[in-house]
């Protein structure tokens, strides 16, 4: 057997044995296979059968598998265009998950997928306030926060967006219930850190303009707690920390002392300047003396030439 057909092997049999372990009903078991298989498409369409089983549509497990199966659809490229609303059926069975799993059975063993799933719906929302897309963003985080009702930043990005997209009595409502869970000592998830400084700015203002000033210093409060982790912060320490960072330029010193200016004063005839006046009078004497030596060896050396007659 090739070894990636062990690994594969044990993955499904450790899936099966875990899965298997949380569940009363063995039917389930196979959406686990179809699931860790990445046969995404099969495991949706088998989940969706099975919340609409009498016997079976009270247990959170299958609504839970779709959820899973949409998003992995909704990232991968090809699948994504055959199923265009795969992420809001995501959110949409996460949401039916929690109604089924009023316990919290499950909650924590499949904290790292909701986790993912508020991020992306975060990260979503977020593209659509930028796109001036407000009432898109304020669904996304209504099934964000159905779906995660204990984070309460969530529902203050929803109470944020709503007032954005003018249906302020709900807004307003969703932000004062966010607002009210959060205090000096909380912290969100690590993947919505970042966000957490802008949306404390963005409510510091709405209470400003409601007068409001007992909500706008709490909301300054709690945006110069996390400012540290905005993208904003983040980029100016970066550019801070490359700048010290940087190789200093090496500064040339030059000597000024007495000394060393005469030293760097431009020799004549080998001499200092103390004495250069004398020697360069005697080097011009002996130049003339040598111009004129010249000119009477040339007058020697030039020959008479003779001019002859002849008679006719």
């Amino acid at each position: 057997m090739k070894l990636r057909s062990i690994y594969t092997l044990i993955l499904l049999l450790l899936a099966f044995s875990y899965v298997s372990s949380q569940t009363i009903n063995k039917k389930f078991d196979k959406l686990v296979f179809l699931y860790i298989d990445e046969k995404y498409e099969k495991c949706a369409k088998l989940g969706l059968n099975y919340t609409e089983d009498d016997q079976l549509r009270r247990d959170p497990i299958p609504y839970l598998y779709v959820s899973m199966s949409f998003f992995e659809i909704a990232k991968t490229q090809s699948l994504s265009e055959k199923y265009p609303d795969a992420f809001k059926n995501s959110l949409k069975y996460a949401y039916k998950y929690r109604k089924k799993d009023k316990d919290e059975i499950y909650v924590q063993k499949y904290h790292g997928f909701l986790v993912a799933l508020k991020d992306s719906a975060n990260r979503l929302a977020q593209y659509y306030i930028q796109q001036e897309s407000y009432r898109k963003a304020a669904s996304t985080y209504k099934y964000a926060v159905r779906f995660a009702p204990d984070d309460p930043l969530i529902q203050v990005l929803q109470g944020l967006a709503e007032i954005k997209a003018r249906n302020v009595g709900e807004g307003e409502r969703n932000l004062n219930l966010g607002m009210e869970r959060i205090d000096e000592n909380y912290l969100p998830d690590k993947e919505l850190l970042w966000v957490a400084s802008s949306a404390m700015t963005e409510y510091a203002a709405y209470m400003d303009s409601k007068g409001d000033y007992s909500g706008k210093r709490k909301g300054q409060k709690l945006a110069e707690k996390f400012k540290k982790y905005s993208p904003e912060e983040i980029e100016r320490l970066k550019k801070l920390e490359q700048e010290r960072n940087k190789p200093k330029k090496e500064v040339k010193k030059f000597e000024t002392d007495k000394q060393t200016v005469e030293n760097q004063k431009p020799k004549i005839l080998g001499t200092t300047e103390s004495n250069q006046g004398n020697e360069g009078a005697k080097g011009a004497k002996k130049e003339l003396e040598r111009i004129e030596q010249e000119e009477k060896n040339n007058k020697k050396s030039k020959r008479e030439v003779k001019t002859f007659q002849s008679d006719d």
